[in-house]
C-alpha cells in the first residue's frame, strides 16, 4: 500500500514537471511549407501565381455569387427561385450585409488580394528569369 502511494506521487511529480514544457505544445508543422522556405525559385513564383489564380475558382467567387452580385443586379436576368437571399440579389437589386453569400464572397476576393500582395512582395527577390518575373508581377498586379 505505501509503495503504490509513493509510485503515485512520484508519477503525478513527474507529469506535472513534464507538462509544464511550453516547446511541447508549439512544435511547427514540418508538412506545412514555411515563407522562409517558400520563396526561393522560379517554380515557387509560378505556384504562387497560380494560387492567386486559383482563387478564381472557389464556389463564391467567379463560379456563382459573382455573377448573382454584378450581372445579377441589372436588367440582364431574371430569377423563378423560391431562395428570398437570391431574390435580394437578383429581383430586389439589393446586398444585405447579413446574408452569407456576401461574406463569402468577400472574404475570398480578399483571399485572393492577399496572395497577389505575396506575390508582389515576395517575387522580385528571387533569382529568376527577368522577363518572367516581370509577367508574373503584372498578372499579380492585375488580379
Amino acid at each position: 500500500m505505501k509503495f503504490a502511494k509513493i509510485s503515485a506521487l512520484a508519477l503525478s511529480g513527474l507529469l506535472l514537471t513534464t507538462s509544464c514544457n511550453k516547446d511541447l505544445l508549439e512544435q511547427v508543422n514540418p508538412n506545412q511549407p514555411s515563407t522562409g522556405v517558400f520563396w526561393k525559385t522560379q517554380s515557387d513564383a509560378n505556384s504562387a501565381v497560380l494560387a492567386v489564380y486559383s482563387g478564381q475558382q472557389i464556389f463564391s467567387t467567379y463560379s456563382l455569387y459573382w455573377h448573382f452580385a454584378t450581372t445579377g443586379r441589372t436588367d440582364e436576368s431574371f430569377t423563378n427561385t423560391p431562395d428570398p437571399g437570391l431574390n435580394q440579389y437578383l429581383v430586389f437589386r439589393r446586398i444585405s450585409t447579413t446574408d452569407g453569400r456576401s461574406a463569402f464572397l468577400w472574404n475570398d476576393l480578399y483571399r485572393m488580394i492577399f496572395r497577389a500582395n505575396q506575390v508582389l512582395v515576395n517575387v522580385p527577390s528571387i533569382n529568376m528569369d527577368a522577363t518572367l518575373k516581370k509577367q508574373y508581377l503584372a498578372e499579380a498586379l492585375f488580379l
